[in-house]
C-alpha cells in the first residue's frame, strides 16, 4: 500500500511539473491577437464570414452584430439557419434586411451521411465568394479590429490557417472551474504552441474562430472529408496541416469571446459529448478507463495531504499542488480568467469525472449521439471518424 502511494504520488508529481513547464512555455510562445500590429493593405482580400446557428435566439443577435460592426473593408457574411425551431430564422432575416453584406441560407432537411453543423458549414462554403473563409459559431462575440489583425498576421507570416482561442466569459462557479481545468489541459497536454511548427504533427482548431485560406481549404478536402466528424474544429486543423498548410494558434483575449456553457445541464451534455467522442473515441470502456486514470492522477496530490503518517508523502502532495495550481494560474491569466478558480481544482476534478461517466453512459445506452435534435448512431460516427489523437506529420 505504501509503495503504491509513493508510485502514484511520484507519477502525479511529474505530471503536475510537466504541465507547469508547458504552461510557462505556452505563455511565452503563444501570440496574443492584441499584440499584433495591423498592416495597411492596398488590396484587402475578400473574407467570407460563415456563421451557423441552430435555435440560438437568445444570443444570436448580439453575437452577429458584434461581427457586422467590423472595420475590415472587404467582407461578406453568410448566415446559415440550420433547421431552427425558435426565432433564429426571423432574427437572421431582419439582420439581412438592414445589411446588404449578409446572405442567408435556410436548411430544412439534413442529407444522409452528414452532421448538421458540418452540412451547414458546407452549404455556406458553396455560397461564399471570398479567398479567405472564417468559420465561426453563432454565439461567438468578435471585437472590431480582430479581422484586420488576423489578416495582417496571416500575410506577414505567410499562413494558411489561424485558429483563435477565445476568452471564455464567466458563467457560474462550477462551470468556470471546469472551464479552467479543461483549457489548461488543452493548452498544456495539447501543446497548442507547436501548431506553427511545420515539423510537429500538432494541429489546432477553434469553433469560435477558424480562419482559413480558401485555396488551402479546398486542397485539404474541406468539409466533404469531415462530414461525420464530431470534433470538427480540430480535425479541420489536422487535415489542413497534413495537406501542407501552414497553421497557427492565437490567443483571442479581449477580442474573441464566448460563454462556453450557461447551465450545468448544458455543461453535462456538451462536455459529456466531448469526453465520449474525444477521450473515449465512442467507446465506453475507453472513456471509463482513461477518465478514471486521469482522475486518480489529478486528485492524488490533494489526497496525499491527508495525515497518513508516511514520511514525505505530504511533501510530494504539497509540491504537486503548487505545480498544478501555478500552471492553472498561468493558463487562466492567458485566457483572461479570474485566478481564484485555480484554488478549487478538486471540485472541478470530481465534476469533470462525473461528466465523463455521464457522457459515456448516455452514449452507450442510446447507441449513439443526440446532437442538435438529430440522432447519429455509433456505427456511422465511427465510420466517419477523421480526428487523430497522434496525427502524423
Amino acid at each position: 500500500m505504501i509503495i503504491a502511494l509513493y508510485i502514484i504520488g511520484v507519477i502525479s508529481l511529474l505530471y503536475c511539473f510537466y504541465q507547469l513547464i508547458i504552461a510557462i512555455i505556452s505563455s511565452k510562445r503563444l501570440i496574443r491577437l492584441g499584440n499584433i500590429k495591423e498592416i495597411k493593405l492596398k488590396d484587402y482580400p475578400l473574407i467570407s464570414v460563415i456563421i451557423t446557428a441552430k435555435d440560438e435566439e437568445d444570443s444570436l443577435k448580439k453575437a452577429i452584430n458584434s461581427r457586422l460592426d467590423t472595420d475590415y473593408p472587404n467582407i461578406e457574411f453568410i448566415i446559415i439557419n440550420d433547421r431552427s425551431k425558435d426565432k433564429t430564422a426571423e432574427i437572421i432575416k431582419r439582420i439581412s434586411e438592414k445589411d446588404k453584406r449578409v446572405k442567408i441560407v435556410n436548411i430544412d432537411v439534413l442529407p444522409d451521411g452528414w452532421l448538421g453543423k458540418l452540412n451547414a458549414l458546407n452549404e455556406g462554403v458553396k455560397l461564399a465568394k471570398g479567398s479567405w473563409l472564417l468559420f465561426s459559431d453563432g454565439d461567438a462575440f468578435i471585437k472590431q479590429g480582430t479581422l484586420n489583425k488576423a489578416m495582417s498576421h496571416a500575410i506577414e507570416k505567410k499562413l494558411d490557417f489561424i485558429a483563435i482561442l477565445p476568452e471564455f466569459t464567466k458563467s457560474n462557479f462550477l462551470i468556470d472551474i471546469a472551464v479552467s481545468i479543461f483549457f489548461r489541459a488543452l493548452i498544456t497536454i495539447g501543446r497548442a504552441y507547436k501548431a506553427e511548427d511545420k515539423n510537429s504533427p500538432i494541429a489546432v482548431g477553434s469553433g469560435s474562430f477558424n480562419f482559413v485560406k480558401r485555396e488551402a481549404f479546398e486542397k485539404s478536402g474541406g468539409f466533404e472529408k469531415l462530414k461525420m466528424e464530431v470534433i470538427d474544429d480540430v480535425s479541420l486543423g489536422q487535415i489542413l496541416k497534413s495537406s501542407g498548410a501552414k497553421t497557427s494558434m492565437l490567443i483571442g483575449k479581449e477580442y474573441v469571446k464566448v460563454k462556453w456553457y450557461s447551465s450545468l445541464g448544458s455543461l453535462f451534455d456538451g462536455m459529456g459529448r466531448a469526453m465520449m467522442t474525444g477521450l473515449g473515441n465512442f467507446n465506453f470502456l475507453q472513456v471509463l478507463l482513461l477518465s478514471s486514470l486521469a482522475f486518480i492522477i489529478d486528485i492524488t496530490p490533494f489526497i496525499l495531504l491527508l495525515p497518513f503518517g508516511i514520511s514525505y508523502l505530504q511533501i510530494i502532495g504539497l509540491i504537486s499542488i503548487v505545480f498544478i495550481v501555478s500552471a492553472t494560474i498561468i493558463t487562466d491569466k492567458l485566457m483572461n480568467r479570474p485566478l481564484y478558480f485555480s484554488f478549487f481544482l478538486p471540485i472541478g476534478y470530481v465534476l469533470i469525472y462525473i461528466i465523463s461517466l455521464y457522457g459515456g453512459l448516455k452514449f452507450l445506452l442510446n447507441g449513439g449521439l443526440n446532437w442538435r435534435d438529430t440522432f447519429y448512431s455509433t456505427k456511422n460516427l465511427k465510420k466517419g471518424r477523421v480526428f487523430k489523437y497522434f496525427p502524423k506529420t
